[in-house]
């Protein structure tokens, strides 16, 4: 009846945003701000359904337009520091959101992100105090006491952040897993002799596939252990349950005296950081061995080259992929390095970024079968040299096998890998190389072409 209402067209784009059409919710909120460029409630629920669609960028934007309209507003610095962090923007984003708490010191979700700011610059001291301000504030503190288990675990204090990090199960990202029924009590230590215990991977490939080291022990304790995974592990970690006890996903039960999940056990079995296995744990069959060793000799044929695998890029769900990955012009300075067969790990890589890399590498592509299955990866790489990735599956896969792994990290990221270390005490073959500054690549890719160098000329000094 109005097409110029500007209040109109922002109550129907809410209206979409909240049935989950954003499509249609951004038409609106396009809409509104045809009208009228200076709505500043159009910018910022836009930047909020950008956000939902994992797209920080344009929520960037958005947010930029906000603070413009009403720089006294705490509500819109907070916006644009959360997502000025999601960018990797992590001193940009602490300005941001300092500001926000100034506007309201009981602003929770501000002194959270915060903290979530000075965790991924490093100032840990500085996070966990951000993190003890949000606490009485929060309406939903778990979700605050998980990030505190991020900075626990990340400094090496495992005692308490095992039991900070127990706290996922009351966050929404969580909530269906507390409402499964497994007709029995969460393990927490208790003695399991005589007990049968049903363990169970929670989170993606990598976190079972890192976590699965502690299957043995658990073993160990009790009278019978069941195992229950997403189809795409039961090959490969089946060895490390007993026979006939790995489930997939979605099978029917057995009855047990306790569950618990694959990142509950180091709680459960209190794990300290000097404490933590580190010998491999997986290994690949003989019967899977043969087809990949082939296809990769017919590649090198003959040559003394080393063999390396790559993989540059995670799974395009993931929160933090942004930052994680990299792209393939990165991977440039790799290319000054002779006598190196490499050999493609990145499953999804795109024909243009095969092109690309072969422009400068000597690049092996397999069959596809190769890489179809964990257990045919894990093949691959058992025949390989070396493996450089960036944090995704096909590193822990690389490091649960005992290969040697170049790791690829962002200037500061995820806990497990724990700040300021160039190896890894979750698996010992691993070697990280980290960004000297947030989103820049080059220094780290350089001082592993540097390295690569020393490493092909020892494996050519080595007797064939």
């Amino acid at each position: 009846m109005n097409p110029e209402d500007v209040a109109a067209c922002i109550e129907t784009a809410n209206r979409y945003a909240r049935s989950g059409d954003l499509t249609r919710a951004i038409e609106y909120y396009g809409k509104a701000l045809r009208i009228d460029p200076n709505s500043f409630a159009a910018w910022n629920n836009l930047g909020n359904v950008f956000l939902q669609l994992n797209n920080p960028g344009g929520a960037r934007t958005c947010y930029e337009n906000a603070v413009q309209l009403r720089p006294w507003d705490g509500a819109a610095w907070y916006n644009l520091g959360r997502t000025l962090d999601l960018l990797g923007r992590h001193r940009e984003a602490l300005q941001h959101l300092l500001a926000a708490c100034e506007f309201n010191p009981r602003h929770a979700d501000a002194w959270t992100n915060l903290g979530n700011v000075h965790q991924n610059l490093g100032n840990f001291d500085e996070a966990l105090r951000c993190f003890d301000r949000a606490l009485p504030l929060a309406e939903h503190p778990a979700e605050v006491h998980v990030n505190r288990a991020m900075v626990l675990l990340n400094r090496g204090d495992f005692r308490e952040g095992w039991r900070e990090y127990e706290y996922r199960w009351d966050t929404n990202g969580f909530a269906a897993y507390k409402k499964l029924s497994f007709g029995a009590p969460r393990w927490k230590g208790e003695s399991l002799a005589g007990k049968s215990i049903l363990l169970y991977a929670e989170q993606g490939f990598g976190d079972a596939i890192q976590f699965a080291r502690f299957i043995p022990a658990v073993t160990e304790r009790a009278a019978e252990v069941f195992l229950e995974v997403g189809a795409p592990l039961r090959q490969l970690l089946e060895k490390l349950a007993p026979r006939g006890h790995i489930l997939e996903r979605g099978e029917a039960l057995p009855r047990v005296d306790y569950h618990c999940s694959l990142m509950s056990l180091p709680l459960a079995l209190n794990l300290e950081i000097s404490s933590i296995p580190g010998e491999p744990y997986l290994a690949v069959p003989e019967s899977a061995r043969g087809a990949a060793r082939e296809a990769i000799e017919r590649e090198t044929a003959g040559r003394p080259a080393l063999k390396a695998g790559l993989c540059w890029r995670g799974k395009t769900t993931h929160r933090w992929n942004h930052v994680r990955s990299m792209t393939v012009d990165k991977l440039a300075p790799l290319g000054s390095v002779a006598d190196v067969q490499w050999f493609l790990l990145q499953k999804d890589a795109t024909e243009q970024e095969i092109a690309q890399l072969r422009e400068g590498l000597h690049l092996s592509v397999l069959p596809q079968k190769h890489l179809e299955g964990f257990l045919a990866t894990a093949a691959v790489i058992d025949a390989l040299d070396l493996v450089l990735s960036i944090d995704t599956v096909t590193a822990h896969l690389t490091g649960a096998l005992g290969k040697p792994l170049w790791l690829f990290l962002p200037a500061f990221y995820d806990w497990r890998w724990h700040a300021h270390l160039s190896s890894s005490p979750w698996y010992p073959t691993a070697r990280l190389w980290r960004q000297k500054e947030p989103g820049s690549w080059e220094g780290a890719v350089e001082s592993a072409a540097k390295q690569l160098e020393k490493a092909v000329s020892q494996k050519a000094a080595r007797p064939s």
